[in-house]
């Protein structure tokens, strides 16, 4: 994947986040402030935020599916722990650039970066997924 991702480029179906380039992450931040879970469309791809404690440790627990991708903010540190599926994760810095990403990440992990704002979670799927390097 390209740095500088633009889900409006995407072939139909892809599940990348495009959003404003932010320093501090912030349009999670800025969505992240308004409710407890927000929903929004960046270029047709949902982002849906968890920004509570709650909301934050429940991520994507409990579900069989979601429309696009799940921001948790702040997060540096996420589980698989009681998760049915695989999922895919990238972590974010304060700068909104991708410095970790993992693929098809089972149950019972534990997956941490010290230096990430947020992270993204969607469920394991075939197709692109955020790279390290990548900017938001």
């Amino acid at each position: 994947m390209r740095n500088n991702v633009n889900a409006a480029e995407a072939p139909a179906g892809n599940t990348n986040v495009a959003a404003e380039p932010a320093s501090n992450v912030g349009v999670a931040a800025e969505l992240a402030s308004n409710s407890n879970l927000a929903m929004a469309s960046k270029g047709g791809v949902g982002i849906e935020v968890a920004s509570t404690l709650f909301a934050r440790m429940k991520g994507l627990f409990g579900r069989d599916s979601i429309d696009g991708v799940l921001m948790l903010v702040p997060c540096n540190d996420i589980h698989t722990f009681c998760m049915r599926h695989p999922i895919d994760v990238a972590f974010v810095d304060s700068g909104g650039v991708v410095i970790e990403s993992h693929r098809g990440v089972g149950p019972n992990r534990r997956l941490r970066n010290r230096c990430a704002r947020a992270t993204l979670e969607r469920f394991a799927e075939e197709g692109s997924w955020f790279e390290p390097g990548d900017r938001l």
